[in-house]
């Protein structure tokens, strides 16, 4: 079903230094089908926190069919300011592709089943709560980008085994089981998994490595209390490439105990590198690639770095 817009007045203000947002031509793609998410509770909530005549707010609900980048591009040409997807993290990385470039923000509704960029700057993982920071934004902050194929990526880029995870991870599975899908899906292809050499060409210089994972990581969330460091920023205008060298259960066991611990500095199967401008990757054969959550290809890749792409409402 197409899009039907409605006909926002022609002016609207807000106060840029924090307090109630007033007036903001705010465009919401609701995804039905992501995580665990009631799209009538959504609804409600976005009635009682951003209510009319201080919002102007057009709901759509997204069908599979949908070009949900299309959709936020055509809602912004009409007049809206503030694009907010009700998702998980693939549909926000859909709607960032239409806001590069223009002055429209992003609003997260964190509703599908990680939501780890949501995490990553704090928002509340509860509907409620992250429609009070829409609704009382505080701050907003310029969020870099990992573009690749003419497409842009908030949270990050994967190669090898995380990619594989999530293109083996049935949706059934993700919005019965939650984050724990994942985690199944991990150690069954744990058990005959080898690490592959990989070619990285970082800002014109060449490494050679053999890995179980390649990650370009604008987000340090993984899922839930997993993060990979506290130095990965999705506004500092780099990019930190995480090469995971592990080869068996027992040595992601190992990493997983000390990213728990906050000690994967010290952690002899997984190395750091930045990236403030460029990236290749190739390998022997073709691996899977995913970019914030979604499968999207196949090595080679190419990827640049997009500073301060998309400004985002924060806490």
């Amino acid at each position: 079903m197409p899009p039907s817009y409605m006909i926002f007045p022609e002016t609207w203000s807000f106060r840029e230094n924090g307090g109630t947002i007033q007036n903001m031509r705010t465009y919401v793609l609701l995804n039905p089908a992501a995580g665990h998410s009631d799209p009538e509770e959504i609804r409600r909530l976005l009635s009682e926190k951003l209510p009319q005549p201080q919002w102007q707010v057009e709901i759509r609900e997204t069908t599979p069919e949908d070009d949900v980048a299309q959709l936020a591009r055509d809602a912004i040409e009409n007049g809206a300011a503030l694009i907010c997807p009700a998702g998980g993290d693939g549909t926000v990385s859909k709607v960032v592709d239409a806001l590069v470039g223009t002055e429209a923000q992003l609003g997260i509704i964190p509703a599908g089943t990680t939501n780890a960029l949501a995490q990553a700057l704090e928002i509340p993982r509860q509907i409620e709560g992250a429609l009070e920071v829409i609704a009382n934004s505080g701050r907003r902050v310029q969020l870099d980008a990992i573009e690749l194929d003419g497409h842009y990526y908030v949270l990050g880029v994967g190669v090898g085994l995380s990619a594989t995870t999530m293109e083996k991870t049935k949706r059934e599975d993700k919005q019965r089981f939650g984050e724990a899908a994942y985690v199944w899906t991990v150690l069954k292809e744990l058990a005959g998994w080898q690490p592959r050499r990989y070619t990285l060409q970082i800002d014109g210089k060449q490494i050679n490595v053999s890995a179980a994972d390649v990650l370009l990581a604008n987000a340090g969330v993984l899922t839930g209390s997993l993060k990979w460091g506290e130095h990965i920023q999705p506004d500092d205008g780099r990019i930190d490439l995480c090469v995971v060298r592990a080869r068996n259960a027992v040595n992601y066991a190992g990493l997983l105990l000390d990213v728990l611990r906050r000690r994967q500095w010290n952690n002899r199967h997984i190395q750091f590198f930045v990236v403030t401008e460029s990236v290749k990757i190739s390998a022997g054969v073709p691996v899977p690639v995913t970019g914030d959550g979604e499968i999207i290809g196949h090595t080679p890749l190419e990827a640049r770095i997009v500073k301060h792409a998309v400004t985002v409402l924060v806490p």
